[in-house]
């Protein structure tokens, strides 16, 4: 029994460190391409150099979304989904109207997708640290997807900072032209607090798995509407800096 269970712990390293060097590999390729999101990527160079337990499979850091579509309820089964832009930055109103009227869309949607990263794990005891650690900093649309035979676990990491809102529908526009720049305030809004988020995991990561800092997540309460981060954004980003390098 002892013999089985060294054997099966010999495989199960050898078959997790072959897909980390292929992921790793891949995302050096990307990242080489532009592919790999600028905000995210040196968080994934160094939380996949040094950490033995988990790495990364894929991830966004939060986008806004100027898409064509019938309905999005159809999207999925029709492949009628047309991206129009997407944006991983707060935008201004001039850039949806120099979209739709450069693309002329029938049905046009502005969207905003929270950070999302898959991670495996090398066991699901890891597996469920991370998970315990994501969910603690707001990341509540996650979840273990999947569990490989010999022991490795994936997990989604997802925030639920959403937002689908139509803008034209038939032809017609449905959103008011001016107030069209409220909906963009909105969505900024939504945008960056996905992002804060974002900083609040990669410090909890970098303080549990690689024991690099003593991070303590950022209170996003503080900041009601995009206005008012804008306002503030130096004082925030300046504490979001000194968090991350204590």
């Amino acid at each position: 029994m002892f013999l089985f269970l060294l054997i099966d712990y010999k495989c199960t390293v050898s078959t997790i460190e072959q897909r980390r060097e292929v992921f790793y590999r891949r995302l050096i390729e990307e990242a080489e391409k532009g592919l790999v999101d600028f905000d995210i990527k040196d968080f994934l160079f160094k939380f996949n150099e040094k950490c033995r337990d988990v790495f990364t499979t894929s991830s966004c850091s939060g986008r806004i979304i100027l898409a064509e579509a019938p309905r999005l309820s159809l999207v999925k089964s029709s492949h009628e989904f047309k991206f129009l832009a997407k944006w991983h930055r707060p935008i201004v109103m001039r850039e949806i109207i120099e979209v739709i009227e450069r693309a002329c869309p029938r049905n046009a949607w502005l969207l905003v997708r929270a950070p999302i990263i898959h991670f495996s794990a090398r066991s699901l005891d890891v597996g469920l640290k991370l998970l315990k650690i994501a969910q603690s900093v707001g990341f509540k649309h996650s979840g273990i997807i999947s569990v490989r035979e010999y022991g490795e676990v994936v997990v989604e990491v997802q925030a639920d900072d959403r937002i689908d809102t139509p803008i034209i529908i038939d032809g017609e526009w449905i959103v008011n032209k001016d107030l069209l720049n409220i909906l963009v305030e909105v969505a900024n809004e939504a945008l960056m607090i996905g992002k804060l988020r974002l900083v609040n995991l990669i410090g909890m990561l970098e303080r549990e798995f690689l024991g690099t800092c003593d991070f303590r997540p950022i209170e996003l309460s503080s900041v009601v509407t995009y206005r008012e981060f804008l306002k503030n954004f130096d004082n925030i980003m300046r504490e979001v800096l000194s968090k991350l390098e204590e």
